[in-house]
């Protein structure tokens, strides 16, 4: 017999939030390293012209830093408005329509944002 028969369908359901509070938690932690450290790039290059802020993006340790910055934010920031809709949106169509309408507004913003770092990336090296 499977775990969601025996439990009416709950175990399901039980280890989806389990898995979304483990990604909460992990993309937590991972952004507070992240986050210092483009709070300090971001304090030291204030005042920086354009062209210096396109060759620190353009460094390759500093592209894959903020390409993870951004994926592991957008994640978080998906998985802690899928709690808010959860929690107060009680209807399961609106629940449904405000949770789609979040994953696809930040896969757009996570693309974006990567293809942004990318564009800069390779135009560097050129």
């Amino acid at each position: 017999m499977s775990g969601a028969g025996a439990n009416g369908g709950q175990n399901g359901a039980a280890e989806s939030g389990v898995s979304h509070w483990w990604g909460q938690r992990l993309t937590a932690i991972l952004l507070v390293p992240l986050a210092l450290w483009f709070t300090a790039s971001f304090v030291t290059l204030s005042g920086a012209g354009l062209v210096l802020v396109r060759q620190w993006i353009g460094a390759p340790v500093t592209s894959l830093f903020l390409a993870i910055f951004m994926a592991a934010l957008f994640r978080h920031i998906q998985l802690g408005l899928e709690v808010v809709v959860d929690d107060y949106v009680h209807g399961p169509t609106h629940n449904r329509a405000a949770t789609v309408s979040i994953r696809i507004g930040c896969i757009l913003c996570t693309v974006a944002a990567l293809l942004s770092i990318l564009v800069i990336y390779l135009d560097g090296r050129g």
